[in-house]
């Protein structure tokens, strides 16, 4: 092969090299899905400064998002991010920015395909995933139902945490909730209502808050629990650092099921979860419980432990907190 032939066969090689190069960069640098929106490679931050950016995470709930402002909802209704059949699996630093002024109405309830339940809540079902370093203000719920609700209703800032999963909340901030919902049966947790996932809860603050619940028990295939910080805990999870402090709870339940209430947790329900409560305090927080029913009341922990559960309480300070039967 002579020189020249040689020197030509390289410089089409180069070519040909530059012209994938290129090829290689344009995709990778505006990757676009069939509807043209552009795919966020998955090690990728996900920057969240507007309101439809954040609900915007329900079309893609297996990433990492960051909040890079306050977002002012201005009242808008929000659906819950996160289902049964794709929970949030993903992370959300708050970077220690708010999200307020929104609401959970009606439309903001779903039916949980695969066990016949309903719930609500800015997220709605989760799987493995953290949440960090956010505070929701100035929301909440007014709902009075009309026998649409024939199974639980699990209502939290998060509904569901699925089994098997892992979950990790630290410093997120509750203020200004307000609540007011009629239902027939309920799992109520300001953070998580239905905690069937192991992992840690840490610096969690629930603050100025009112909660009220009426429910008359007409549909009961679990017993109504309202907790403080969780409602139903069901795995092995620890809770640490955490701050309950001027809130009242007004608790109705005109039926004869039973009813559990506490101020961290309203039951450990599972007989194998072994749950730690440490450094939690609670200051000026009271639950008024009015029940026909048999209610298992814990002025300041856990309203209802499972036989075999075990819960573990160390340095745990309440002052002014009670539930008034």
């Amino acid at each position: 092969m002579t020189k020249s032939i040689r020197k030509s066969i390289m410089a089409s090689l180069l070519v040909v090299f530059v012209l994938i190069m290129a090829m290689f960069l344009m995709a990778c640098d505006d990757k676009k899905s069939e509807d043209n929106t552009v795919v966020v490679p998955k090690n990728e931050v996900v920057k969240i400064s507007t309101l439809s950016e954040f609900m915007a995470i329900s079309n893609d709930e297996n990433k990492a998002y960051e909040l890079t402002n306050d977002i002012d909802c201005e009242g808008a209704v929000l659906t819950p991010i996160g289902c049964e059949s794709q929970p949030f699996v993903g992370t959300l630093d708050g970077k220690g920015f708010e999200i307020t002024n929104f609401v959970l109405d009606e439309s903001s309830i779903k039916t949980n395909a695969i066990t016949g339940e309903y719930y609500a809540g800015v997220f709605g079902v989760i799987g493995d995933s953290q949440i960090k370093d956010i505070t929701f203000s100035n929301f909440g719920i007014d709902f009075m139902d009309n026998g649409t609700i024939t199974n639980v209703l699990n209502f939290g800032l998060i509904a569901e945490s699925q089994d098997n999963a892992n979950v990790v909340l630290s410093n997120v901030s509750i203020s200004n909730m307000n609540i007011a919902i009629t239902v027939d049966n309920i799992a109520f947790g300001s953070f998580i209502a239905k905690d069937s996932a192991t992992g840690s809860r840490s610096g969690l603050k629930l603050q100025n808050s009112t909660i009220n619940i009426f429910t008359n028990g007409e549909f009961i295939s679990s017993p109504i629990v309202i907790g403080g910080l969780f409602g139903s805990i069901n795995a092995s999870v620890s809770i640490d650092a955490c701050e309950i402090k001027e809130n009242t709870f007004d608790l109705s339940y005109m039926g004869m099921g039973s009813m559990d209430v506490g101020l961290v947790g309203g039951a450990l329900s599972s007989a194998d979860a072994i749950v730690e409560v440490s450094n939690v305090v609670g200051e000026n927080t009271s639950a008024s419980v009015v029940s026909f029913g048999e209610s298992t009341l814990a002025e300041n922990i856990v309203g209802y432990v499972a036989p075999s559960a075990v819960l573990n309480e160390t340095n745990n300070t309440f002052t002014n907190c009670e539930i008034i039967y």
